[in-house]
């Protein structure tokens, strides 16, 4: 596994807090290019769906209409547990032509997609805990548009936090304090608040075993290490040098 000493236990803190109802959500923060988007779907994702989760992922980052696609694709989410889909983990950026397209338009067109709200309730209804993992969550607060949907989530969530699960990511401390932390904004006080870690050596041993091992060549883990902390521990790049 890559999974560095300190995300390993992470994931197992947030796992464990949330599968045992301690809370219901937490928010995670760093900058852009710091592992979070591969933590949740590489670490929690899979550790989750064991743990008998639904898991739901999305990302609000470069979505020109976040209102629209996130509603669609939590819809087709809370259809696929309906229906005893065997994919409990649902990744919306991998089907977004399909949740925007006629996938989802040829069931939406005699009757409207639920609120928010109500369709997190339709999540809450099955027999399994679901776990949404919502990445880049402050890109809601710089949209004009989005104060109902923000509302009805928070509604949503609020009602069905016995059986649905929240971890929530930002890359602004700005943009998450303007949903989280004053005392006017509409999650004030909702989620438990992590800054997420550096990663440490133990990520960096992992590339050197496998660079040996595809390569055949040794790494000075030392100096990788060394490296690494001169890349201000971003992973995205040592993982392309």
């Amino acid at each position: 596994s890559s999974c560095s000493s300190r995300i390993c236990n992470l994931r197992a803190k947030l796992l464990n807090s949330l599968k045992d109802g301690i809370t219901h959500a937490f928010t995670l923060c760093a900058p852009r290019r710091m592992g979070k988007t591969q933590f949740l779907l590489q670490d929690i994702a899979p550790m989750a769906e064991e743990r008998g989760f639904n898991v739901f992922y999305f990302s609000f980052m470069d979505s020109a209409t976040p209102t629209i696609e996130f509603q669609a694709a939590l819809y087709q989410f809370a259809q696929s547990i309906q229906t005893g889909s065997k994919t409990k983990t649902f990744l919306s950026g991998i089907s977004k032509i399909e949740v925007l397209g006629v996938g989802v338009e040829r069931e939406t067109h005699k009757q409207a997609i639920p609120t928010i709200s109500e369709i997190i309730s339709h999540i809450a209804n099955d027999n399994r805990p679901s776990l949404l993992l919502l990445d880049e969550v402050q890109e809601l607060a710089r949209q004009n548009d989005t104060g109902g949907l923000i509302r009805s989530l928070r509604t949503g969530l609020d009602i069905n936090q016995a059986k649905v699960k929240t971890i929530f990511t930002g890359s602004s401390t700005n943009g998450l304090r303007a949903m989280f932390n004053d005392n006017k904004a509409p999650f004030f006080h909702f989620a438990h608040a992590l800054d997420f870690p550096l990663l440490d050596k133990s990520f960096t041993d992992f590339l050197a075993d496998i660079y040996q091992d595809r390569t055949r060549n040794r790494l000075d883990k030392n100096a990788l290490y060394r490296l690494f902390e001169r890349l201000n521990h971003t992973p995205m790049y040592m993982r392309a040098i």
